[in-house]
């Protein structure tokens, strides 16, 4: 069984990289200080703990007070390039998924479980 499904374009993962670092370097520049990566909902799967790529950078935006425009250019290029296809089992513990995790070393951890 499975919890999601997620088909990536791969032509569009060489734009990944300039994508992501627009984003990363709006927050650096921003408030980092606020930021409480305890608010970031996490899952763990397979002996590691994950977040979900849209909903962490969406947290750490909001509390950074970074630019929201980077974030929507990124969720664009998520939602209309990067993803060809994507399916969530009905069955899934996993309600917030929206297609790529972003691996969470510890002591980030706070379970949503």
């Amino acid at each position: 069984m499975y919890h999601i499904y997620t088909v990536t374009d791969n032509s569009a993962v060489c734009d990944l990289p300039a994508q992501l670092n627009g984003l990363i370097e709006s927050i650096i520049a921003s408030d980092v200080k606020s930021i409480n990566l305890d608010d970031v909902d996490t899952y763990y799967y397979i002996d590691d703990w994950f977040a979900d790529t849209k909903h962490f950078f969406q947290t750490v935006v909001q509390q950074s007070k970074a630019d929201r425009n980077k974030y929507d250019s990124f969720t664009r290029f998520f939602e209309q390039s990067l993803i060809y296809n994507f399916q969530q089992s009905r069955e899934s513990k996993y309600p917030k998924l929206t297609g790529l995790s972003l691996f969470i070393m510890p002591p980030y951890i706070q379970t949503s479980d």
